[in-house]
């Protein structure tokens, strides 16, 4: 995946788009020195409500700065009302600051009255300030202020720490197309701390700033059309803990489908399908090795090597595991899964290639089929013999199964 984007982050850096977010880049950096310079912690803590809410007017409030005049560093706006993302907001209408009852979720805590709410509002971004310089995470995570509000602020304040993007959604398509490990349920902080890191470990601040890589992954170049998705990729961290394998029998009710030349109907690739089927099967992958690993005993596995990612990856094997038993007999695997619950049905896709090497191996060749990756247990053992028929060019199986 790294040489995948590696090479387009090359493309990228010699196109029109990447110099013209390189020329925004200086202009904005000079106008975020300005911003840190007036909105210290010390004026914070004691600056007039006027200096901070949006709604009255001014292009240099505090809010209004941080949400609209560096737009560039990520867009917070129109995910909630203004009061519901800073507390506090001035309203034409009513001639008077407003803001929500004791029930909206981001005013709780802070007061009920003008005054109360400014004061703890006021607080709460001298403390998210100081915990962002200190490195506090846990502060910063703990800090009750709107999670884009603060995670924008945050990043404002330690810019060279941070990657400029606060979406739940994206930061978890984002970690799942470049394999890093995470959990749903964990803070967006976290989230964005491990991206910083991917960032950090590949030495990409050696080629672009936190600001141009959040500026390439949403480009053209980068993965614009997955993080555009209404279906995006989001396998998270593995939950399950325990796995169990099954041997199946399979009763062939839906016929093998040739694809490729000859067909009335021309196969189109599409690349946001295609990287979600990359990712289901990399988790798929990770499941299956896992489990041979944890076995070993209990099959009577003496050796396992994988084909599917490591020093040993070779993708044009036609299997993505072999191991071999006791007896000194060798196993092939390939594993195929999906992202959804079939229930007792076996649908998954083969190359000529695979299909071909399983046909020369009928009596120890197999297919591990996980079924739901992120929420089912089980895997399916099916054996080679128990499958081919035909000579398609490209394989779509389908099968009812049933527990032997």
């Amino acid at each position: 995946m790294l040489l995948n984007f590696n090479d387009k982050l090359e493309t990228w850096m010699k196109s029109d788009d990447y110099k013209g977010h390189l020329e925004n880049e200086e202009k904005m950096i000079k106008e975020l020195n300005k911003f840190l310079k007036k909105f210290t912690i010390e004026y914070i803590s004691s600056m007039p409500i006027e200096v901070y809410v949006t709604g009255n007017g001014s292009k240099e409030s505090f809010c209004y700065c941080v949400e609209r005049k560096f737009k560039c560093y990520g867009d917070i706006s129109g995910q909630t009302t203004a009061y519901q993302k800073f507390v506090i907001q001035w309203s034409n209408k009513y001639d008077n600051y407003i803001f929500g009852d004791h029930r909206t979720k981001n005013r709780r805590g802070f007061g009920s009255s003008v005054e109360e709410i400014y004061n703890n509002v006021r607080k709460e971004l001298v403390n998210l300030i100081d915990a962002t310089n200190k490195k506090d995470y846990d502060r910063i995570i703990k800090n009750p202020l709107n999670p884009l509000f603060k995670n924008k602020i945050s990043y404002l304040y330690n810019s060279i720490n941070q990657i400029p993007i606060y979406s739940e959604d994206d930061l978890n398509t984002i970690l799942t197309i470049f394999d890093i490990p995470f959990d749903t349920r964990e803070d967006r902080f976290l989230k964005r701390k491990k991206l910083f890191e991917f960032y950090k470990l590949n030495e990409l601040d050696s080629k672009i700033s936190t600001y141009m890589f959040m500026q390439f992954l949403y480009g053209w170049y980068g993965y614009r059309t997955v993080l555009r998705s209404s279906d995006k990729p989001t396998i998270e961290l593995q939950e399950i803990k325990k796995y169990k394998l099954v041997d199946v029998e399979i009763e062939k009710v839906y016929s093998t489908i040739r694809t490729g030349n000859g067909t009335s109907k021309r196969m189109v690739y599409n690349s946001r399908n295609e990287e979600s089927k990359r990712i289901t099967g990399k988790k798929a992958q990770n499941i299956v090795k896992e489990y041979l690993i944890a076995n070993k005993n209990k099959l009577g596995i003496t050796e396992i090597n994988c084909y599917c990612d490591g020093e040993k990856q070779d993708d044009g094997r036609g299997y993505d595991i072999s191991y071999i038993l006791t007896d000194g007999s060798e196993i092939y695997v390939e594993v195929k899964g999906t992202k959804i619950d079939w229930n007792n049905q076996v649908y998954f896709e083969m190359s000529a290639n695979e299909y071909s090497v399983m046909k020369a191996h009928p009596d120890n060749y197999y297919i591990f089929f996980v079924n739901d990756v992120n929420r089912g247990n089980e895997i399916k053992r099916i054996l080679a013999k128990d499958i081919y028929g035909e000579e398609p060019v490209k394989y779509r199986i389908h099968f009812e199964s049933s527990i032997k």
